[in-house]
C-alpha cells in the first residue's frame, strides 16, 4: 500500500504542477516526477510487472538524461529567458532535433518502450487486483498528456 501511496501522491503532484508550468526544463523534471510514480506503482503489482518497471527505468533514465542535457545546449544558445521557448528555434539542428525527439518519445506513443512499459505496468495492476489504482492512474495520466 505504500508503493501505490507514493505512486499516485507522485502522479497527482506531478499533474498539479504540470498544468500551470511553461518553463519547458521544470516541465522535465516534472515529467521524471511523474514516471517515478509510475514505476512506484509498478512495484506495488509485485512480481507481475518486473520487466515493465526495469524498462520503464532505463527509459525513462536515457530519455529524460537526453532531453536536459539537450535543453541545458538549449539554453546555452538561448538569450531570453527560458519560458520563450525561442532557443529551441535558434540552436543547431543537433540538440534541436535531440530535444524533439525525445519530446515525441516523453508522449509514450506506441512505438516507443514507455509506452509498452505504461501499458504492461497497467496490465499487471489489474491483474493482481488494483484495478482502481490503474484506473486512477490513467486518469492523472490523460490530465498530463492533454497539458
Amino acid at each position: 500500500m505504500l508503493f501505490v501511496t507514493a505512486g499516485l501522491l507522485s502522479l497527482a503532484v506531478a499533474a498539479s504542477l504540470l498544468l500551470s508550468q511553461r518553463d519547458y526544463k521544470r516541465m522535465l523534471a516534472y515529467h521524471s516526477v511523474e514516471h517515478m510514480g509510475l514505476i512506484a506503482l509498478g512495484a506495488a503489482a509485485g512480481t507481475h510487472s518486473p520487466s515493465p518497471r526495469y524498462c520503464c527505468t532505463c527509459s525513462a533514465t536515457a530519455r529524460e538524461g537526453r532531453l536536459f542535457l539537450a535543453s541545458g545546449e538549449i539554453l546555452i544558445v538561448e538569450a531570453r529567458p527560458r519560458s520563450t521557448g525561442e532557443g529551441v528555434a535558434r540552436s543547431s539542428s543537433g540538440p534541436r532535433g535531440v530535444f524533439a525527439f525525445g519530446l515525441v518519445t516523453l508522449l509514450g506513443l506506441p512505438p516507443f518502450s514507455l509506452f509498452i512499459s505504461e501499458l504492461n505496468m497497467l496490465r499487471a495492476e489489474v491483474h493482481v487486483g488494483l484495478g482502481w489504482v490503474a484506473a486512477i492512474s490513467l486518469v492523472l495520466m490523460a490530465v498530463i498528456f492533454v497539458q
